[in-house]
């Protein structure tokens, strides 16, 4: 007997390798075993059991597991996301597998229910506060089936898993991130493989648990930073979530408090269905911040209100930034005096630092500000990605320099802005102002509760620039790297025409010479640079 084996080892071939399987040695498909490589033993998962082979010279060592550690879906699904994300076989079959102790190890494997195939169903993007978003996906919970939540942080599991708890005490639940030792992830994972009901509550990593009966996928806030691997085979949650979805033919939910571009261009090609909750929260254009004590309406609102949260994006106080043209990208030289991109003398330094702006709201209201989500204070002033830490006891929420945020020249800023806004109602917010002093499409959007002319307008740009959600790009988001680096990966033919991220901020210069080097292959490159300054 052969085993065609995927092996744990980067190597320049990734297909399978064939090994003899001695006499005396029970083997399944998709067993964990030990194999010669090299000068060295590495672990393998057999896809294959044959015959014969000319290949096979040297035996499997020894056997891992009981039996199975992953579901012939998962084989599925791997094969999916390796050819979708320009990775290798092995590589997105051993990302899935966690890693445990050799002790552990033996307990995985027993016999598993074969797979049923349904057919997919149309994703449902779920438009709604992180609370109704929760009790929506607890109502699709099957107790007699496997189901799967996925969250982008631990201690959002955490909290969910709780609130779960206190509705139904008898509900099975299982919890799947990182920071699990050996031991509770091989129990998890064997409860899974053996076909268990429960309720999975995980990271991005739990898509690839090896699910038996599974009854739903639930993601929520699916563009989020953390569903994005760095590791091989790099994937993107949401879009991994569909391929899992379709081989498993389950129910999937997309949730947040704003659907993505991608996500209505679905909707509106009939390919998803949208399930919204009636917006309460009200938000109102105001003067600026120092100002603010004019506005009619914040006055009469004050005087119902017993706390004021403010917020917005924040950055360190080196940088400069310009009044007239939004520009963030201005020397840092002490004596800066014009805006390095329109000329103009409207610049202030430190404009975005939260300090700064803690000072400026002290003297204006004329007590203590803290920067603490946990404060009890009565004025508090966090960043917007600091709000789901808050308790929801605020009644107002004032919108720092939204004007200047609506000038910021990044790809998908405008729309982070008005999630970022709908986001406040997290912190118990039923009122938010935004110093503004004029309108936009975005005020707009905002008051008067409708994004339908924003989404429509950006597919538009979208599609006549070539731009996703209507083609396949290479995108380049987040820390600095050398451009020697990114020259070598980008000359890979493998990367052409692909979707894939790299996780580098790219200069200007940085830029055009990677265009170049597409323009010399008659390429078209596009580029997603994201300012990874704020929070």
């Amino acid at each position: 007997m052969i085993a065609k084996c995927l092996l744990r080892q980067k190597t320049s071939k990734t297909f399978t390798f064939d090994y003899f399987v001695p006499v005396g040695l029970s083997v399944q498909r998709y067993s964990l075993v030990e194999v010669p490589f090299m000068q060295k033993k590495v672990e393998a998962v057999v896809v294959d059991l044959v015959n014969s082979s000319v290949f096979a010279k040297r035996p499997v060592s020894r056997k891992l597991s009981m039996g199975p550690v992953i579901t012939s879906a998962q084989h599925d699904i791997a094969g999916l996301i390796a050819k979708e994300f320009f990775s290798s076989m092995p590589s997105a079959i051993f990302s899935f597998l966690p890693e445990l102790n050799k002790k552990d190890l033996k307990i995985l494997g027993k016999k598993s229910s074969p797979r049923k195939l349904k057919k997919t169903q149309k994703p449902i993007i779920l438009t709604a506060d992180f609370e109704f978003r929760l009790n929506y996906y607890f109502g699709k919970l099957n107790k007699e089936k496997q189901n799967l939540i996925v969250l982008p942080k631990i201690e959002d599991l955490i909290q969910a898993e709780k609130i779960l708890k206190k509705l139904d005490p008898s509900i099975k639940t299982l919890l799947w991130h990182s920071q699990l030792n050996s031991k509770q992830k091989a129990v998890a994972w064997q409860e899974l493989i053996t076909g268990k009901p429960a309720v999975v509550f995980a990271t991005r990593h739990g898509l690839f648990l090896p699910f038996v009966k599974l009854n739903s996928i639930s993601i929520d806030d699916p563009g989020n930073f953390a569903y994005f691997e760095d590791q091989e085979p790099k994937y993107n949650a949401q879009v991994a979530s569909k391929i899992v979805s379709s081989v498993y033919g389950c129910p999937l939910i997309f949730g947040d408090s704003l659907p993505s571009l991608e996500a209505y261009a679905w909707i509106k090609s009939g390919k998803a269905i949208q399930i919204k909750q009636q917006n309460k929260l009200k938000i109102i254009r105001t003067l600026d911040l120092s100002n603010i004590f004019s506005d009619e309406n914040f006055v009469a609102k004050l005087k119902k209100s017993k706390r004021i949260l403010l917020t917005g994006f924040f950055t360190n106080s080196e940088k400069f930034y310009c009044l007239n043209c939004g520009n963030v990208a201005l020397s840092t030289a002490p004596n800066a005096s014009v805006c390095d991109k329109c000329a103009s003398i409207k610049i202030k330094k430190g404009l975005l630092d939260i300090n700064e702006s803690k000072l400026s709201a002290e003297k204006i209201f004329e007590k203590k500000v803290s920067t603490d989500p946990l404060s009890k204070e009565e004025i508090v002033i966090i960043p917007f990605s600091k709000i789901r830490l808050t308790q929801k006891t605020f009644d107002i929420a004032i919108v720092l320099h939204f004007d200047l945020y609506a000038t910021f020249p990044y790809l998908n800023f405008e729309y982070k802005l008005l999630k970022s806004i709908l986001d406040l109602k997290q912190a118990g917010v039923d009122t938010v102002f935004l110093c503004s002093r004029k309108t936009s499409r975005l005020t707009d959007c905002l008051e008067e509760n409708k994004f339908d002319n924003f989404f429509l307008e950006e597919l538009r740009n979208r599609r006549s620039e070539n731009m996703p959600p209507f083609t396949r790009i290479l995108e380049f988001t987040g820390n600095k790297d050398s451009l020697n680096k990114l020259e070598s990966i980008i000359k890979q033919e493998s990367w052409f025409g692909g979707r894939r991220r790299l996780y580098s901020l790219l200069s200007h210069t940085e830029i055009k010479k990677l265009q170049d080097i597409y323009t010399q292959r008659g390429m078209i490159l596009k580029l997603r640079v994201d300012p990874p300054e704020f929070t």
